[in-house]
């Protein structure tokens, strides 16, 4: 049996219930290891739920496909949250890279800033992303006076006084999505390591922010929920660029004779929308495109 906690949750109880009343574990023990996963990411939760689950995790070792100690913790996790929160977590990359995050205390996903802290916002332009496409960061900031200097200074707020900066991606239309605070700093990893994050005015910021790793932003929209959906080779014969106006993905051929596939619509010989998923985000690489939603 494993003995798994978050926040106010343990599952000291179920422990000792399967050790009184060792015929539950065979009925335990036969169920699917897949629709447990199923039932914790996307179910409708109850209190009956929410036992059966906290009962199946406890047997994880014991299961016909057992589950992992690390996994048992990160979904017992996330089986806390989605019961308790409103805001959902869907899918285990999420769920790693969230409890990596707070230590596995689902309570620190709803902890609120400090009254102290105040925003400073970013607005980035990723330069893995194609051009037309902002992100639009809100940061916590404290403010504090440097007797040495004598004058204001700027930090951003440790994780204690403020866990999350807030991400709205227009065109996905999400707007105050939580980042945790593990997951924006690697945005100014570099300037950490240079000391550089205490300044004399909030716009600073953006000078110290890196715009052009694609290891921050992909974690970025894993740990909000976000996952890839299709690839897109890119072809040499054609341009792409994002349309702001009408949030959608142009082609540009270079040469009038190239089919696309179904993921596009022409709209003249030269011309196509990407119709390939409703909301999407772009990400661009060397040799192809990811499409996340």
């Amino acid at each position: 049996m494993y003995k798994l906690y978050s926040s106010d949750y343990d599952n000291y109880a179920y422990r000792n219930g399967l050790t009184k009343h060792p015929e539950l574990i065979e009925h335990y023990t036969r169920l699917n290891t897949g629709a447990i996963r199923e039932v914790i990411y996307h179910s409708e939760y109850t209190k009956n739920v929410l036992d059966n689950i906290f009962m199946t995790l406890t047997l994880g070792d014991e299961l016909s496909d057992p589950i992992s100690y690390k996994e048992a913790k990160i979904l017992f996790f996330v089986a806390c949250n989605n019961y308790t929160q409103h805001k959902k977590i869907r899918n285990f990359a999420q769920a790693r890279l969230l409890y990596d995050s707070c230590n596995g205390a689902y309570l620190e996903l709803a902890r609120q800033p400090e009254e102290k802290t105040i925003e400073h916002c970013i607005h980035s332009q990723h330069r893995c992303l194609l051009p037309g496409i902002t992100l639009i960061w809100k940061f916590p900031v404290m403010e504090y006076y440097d007797g040495k200097l004598k004058c204001k200074m700027y930090s951003i707020a440790g994780a204690n006084r403020a866990p999350f900066a807030k991400l709205a991606i227009p065109q996905l239309g999400l707007t105050d999505i939580a980042v945790p605070r593990a997951i924006y700093m690697q945005f100014f990893e570099n300037s950490y390591r240079t000391n550089a994050l205490s300044v004399t005015d909030p716009q600073e910021f953006y000078h110290y922010f890196d715009e052009y790793s694609v290891a921050p932003l992909l974690n970025t929209l894993i740990a909000i929920g976000l996952h890839r959906v299709c690839i897109l080779d890119k072809l040499p014969t054609i341009r792409y660029e994002y349309d702001e106006k009408y949030q959608q993905m142009i082609a540009y051929k270079l040469q009038s004779n190239i089919v696309l596939d179904e993921d596009w619509a022409d709209i003249d010989d030269r011309r196509a929308r990407f119709i390939g998923v409703p909301k999407y985000l772009p990400v661009v690489y060397d040799a192809h495109i990811d499409i996340y939603s």
